[in-house]
């Protein structure tokens, strides 16, 4: 097998780790990691031969894509991974937990007489939690792409604009700009609003006076940003609460960023965010954690939290986005995406 066979191989070890026959994958983000295949269909890893079980409508496409992949066609791709499985004599069957609804795993468990079923989670983050240059390169094209169509509608951010128009003017920048969709809505929230982490823009028009945020992102080859700002609308910056809520959320964010480097704890890492904002009196108002993994998922390991078990590697790639959000005031949150070095830590997004 030879696309891409380092991780190809890292399956197959996980696979022998687990003490396994095969694995199984649902996911979109897993089926292009593993396969390059990026229509729809479920991956089927044996400890020699790897299958993809999808329908009619990606036959011409899978061969394209994932040539050194077997090629199952099947209209129920449940059935027809059921059926490799029992032509394979795989045995013992570990499964993407996290890809399948609980109904397609009751409808797998009832085609799969003879064999095991064993769900994994945690085992399978790992696999692509350590970002390759390649990965990298394409982060670096989607920060590229969001941060350009940030720049252009940025004047828009104003009074008298609504969250929504703003929100769609920059969905258009960023497909205009290369973006192959968006890897969430945008969010932008103003006044009080802004004190909900994941607004849902409105028809609400910005005013003078007020805060507002805005966290959006872009793909490149199907790999994602993410970023988040917050400013301040009209006269007054410096002399109100939302200013003092602002420089306390960044310094938050300096020092949780200076603390990446390899060998460090990622609790450490949120709880430098954390001890800062708890500090100044607003710990109750962080409601959520310091940071997430982004790639082909917007929101993948590594986890960025306080009850996070992972150890920062080299070649990780995770937001830093500690936030205070207070109801019917407002709220800041700024989010940047950073890669860890082998010297310690490199900022990714620049705006």
């Amino acid at each position: 097998m030879g696309w891409p066979e380092e991780r190809i191989n890292r399956a197959f070890k996980l696979a022998r780790a687990q003490k396994l026959d095969a694995l199984l994958f649902f996911s979109p983000e897993f089926v292009r990691y593993l396969s390059g295949f990026r229509g729809e269909g479920i991956l089927v890893f044996g400890l020699e031969r790897g299958f993809l079980v999808s329908d009619g409508r990606y036959l011409t496409q899978a061969r394209e894509e994932a040539p050194e992949f077997d090629f199952r066609l099947s209209r129920s791709w449940l059935s027809g991974t059921a059926e490799v499985i029992k032509n394979q004599g795989f045995e013992k069957v570990g499964f993407e937990a996290e890809g399948i609804p609980y109904i397609g795993f009751q409808r797998l468990r009832e085609l799969s007489p003879g064999w095991e079923l064993f769900p994994l989670g945690d085992e399978l983050k790992t696999l692509r939690m350590i970002k390759e240059p390649g990965e990298i390169e394409r982060i670096r094209r989607a920060i590229e792409i969001a941060e350009k169509a940030f720049l252009e509608i940025r004047p828009r951010i104003r009074s008298g604009g609504r969250e929504r128009d703003i929100a769609l003017e920059f969905e258009y920048a960023a497909r205009r700009l290369g973006s192959e969709t968006l890897p969430f809505d945008p969010i932008v929230a103003s006044g009080p609003r802004s004190a909900l982490p994941h607004a849902i823009p409105s028809a609400r028009l910005l005013s003078d006076g007020e805060l507002v945020l805005m966290d959006f992102g872009a793909r490149a080859e199907g790999y994602a940003s993410d970023q988040t700002r917050t400013t301040w609308l009209g006269e007054g910056k410096g002399e109100r609460e939302e200013d003092r809520i602002y420089q306390t959320v960044r310094a938050a964010q300096e020092e949780a960023i200076a603390a990446v480097r390899p060998g460090v704890a990622a609790k450490t890492v949120d709880r430098a965010a954390r001890s800062r904002i708890a500090a100044a009196g607003w710990g109750e108002f962080l409601r959520h954690s310091t940071g997430h993994g982004v790639g082909l998922s917007v929101h993948e390991a590594p986890a960025i939290s306080e009850d996070s078990e992972v150890i920062l590697e080299e070649g990780m790639v995770f937001t830093i986005e500690p936030g205070v959000y207070i109801p019917e005031l407002g709220g800041v949150r700024i989010e940047d995406m950073v890669l860890v070095t082998e010297e310690g830590v490199e900022v990714l997004t620049s705006v």
